[in-house]
């Protein structure tokens, strides 16, 4: 399992340890885990490439999934920035079956700047008179964590347009309408001749804000706990989701 970053892997913990549970409890081996910098996981490098990094972790996670569960097949599912890496992941390799794309950020230039918005909404409606010290040239704050210029840069570059993960990916769209990019994402992939499935994700801006006020995802959950499980009942091998990388992370392991 692909996690977030920063506030919205804050925000969604709850929920995404939720869907890694019912994976489990439906029969399917499942790996949480921690990326380099998050968590319980060692420390980044200052001003180290925190996508870069995270993309090794998911590969490292790949592969000790398969060791411990001798799985023949895995399936990435990622939220948000976890999406985007998951599908980048699974496009370079190791082969991956499947990929479950949670409201998936698929242009990064256009997400940081909708975490730019929000970090000075937050700023000027909560702290507006509090004296901090300037961020560094070339970072970027967003709530309470900072992002290097490596991060930037590499976030920047991201666009999902062309990207191929798998032969079969389930995407779940945030904010469905005309313009919606993963609607855009959705009919491109087709057109590549994936097997894919689009469904709104309306649970999303209930599970998507401050912990205290968090809620559990349960409809979506258990849309991508089904769409896991019937591409396992059409390829008879044990089929796997791995979450988050290991190696490189303190893993938490919820596996049948």
């Amino acid at each position: 399992m692909c996690a977030p970053q920063g506030h919205e892997m804050l925000w969604s913990h709850r929920a995404w340890r939720h869907l890694a549970d019912a994976l489990a409890a439906s029969g399917v081996p499942v790996l949480r885990f921690d990326y380099r910098g998050t968590g319980d996981s060692a420390d980044l490098e200052p001003g180290a490439d925190m996508f870069g990094g995270a993309l090794a972790d998911i590969a490292a996670a790949v592969a000790a999934l398969r060791r411990q569960t001798h799985v023949t097949r895995v399936v990435l599912c990622g939220l948000r920035l976890g999406a985007s890496l998951a599908a980048l992941a699974a496009a370079r390799g190791p082969e991956v079956s499947g990929v479950v794309m949670l409201a998936p950020v698929v242009n990064g230039r256009l997400y940081l700047r909708e975490l730019r918005a929000l970090h000075a909404g937050w700023r000027n409606s909560t702290i507006p008179e509090l004296e901090v010290p300037p961020t560094p040239a070339g970072e970027q704050d967003v709530l309470s964590f900072r992002l290097s210029a490596a991060t930037i840069a590499a976030i920047q570059a991201m666009r999902l347009d062309d990207v191929v993960p798998a032969r079969r990916v389930l995407l779940l769209d945030a904010w469905p309408d005309a313009a919606s990019p993963v609607a855009a994402m959705a009919r491109q992939l087709g057109e590549a001749g994936v097997d894919v499935d689009v469904a709104p994700f309306a649970e999303y801006p209930e599970m998507m804000r401050s912990t205290e006020f968090a809620d559990v995802p349960v409809e979506a959950w258990k849309h991508v706990a089904d769409w896991v499980k019937s591409g396992t009942a059409r390829q008879p091998e044990v089929s796997a989701s791995a979450e988050a990388a290991p190696d490189s992370a303190n893993s938490a392991n919820s596996a049948n």
